[in-house]
Parts: C-alpha cells; structure tokens; sequence
C-alpha cells in the first residue's frame, strides 16, 4: 500500500508542470527517505525527515495543491501506521 503511494506521488512529481528542477529534486529526495522504511523492517525515517517533507508541503501547497494534498496522505498514512 505504502509502495503504491510512493510510486503515484513519485510519478506525480516528476510529472508536476512549473515545479523547478531543485523543487523536483527536493521532493523526490522526500520521497526515497521514505521509501527503505515502506518497503521493509528497517527502522523507521528520522523524525528530521517526517518534518523536512511537512516543510515542504507548506512551500508547494499554494502553486501545486494536488500534489500537495498527495504528499499530505502519504506522511498521514506513514505516521498512522507508525513511521
């Protein structure tokens, strides 16, 4: 479940229009630091990367709001799950 949503939001990204190309990377380095924690056992992201993606979410909300509200289920997903 977790896998799917990083694989919708990855490619939602790298399809956003007038998303800068540092914007793009920023967001799919979000993403990557989520993705060894949703696919395994392994411990969970650093809180420091839980609360660098909600920045982040904050910045993008006004120009990108799908995608925003993309990265917002998927940090709602991973922190009712426990990550």
């Amino acid at each position: 479940m977790i896998a799917d949503l990083l694989e919708k939001l990855r490619a939602s990204v790298n399809d956003a229009e007038g998303l800068s190309d540092a914007d793009r990377a920023t967001l799919l380095g979000h993403i990557n630091a989520m993705e060894p924690a949703a696919a395994s056992e392994l411990p969970s992201p650093e809180p420091s990367a839980l609360d660098d993606l909600r920045s982040s979410l904050q910045s993008f909300e006004a120009s990108h709001p799908d995608l925003t509200a993309q990265l917002n289920t998927l940090a709602t997903t991973l922190a009712n799950i426990g990550l």
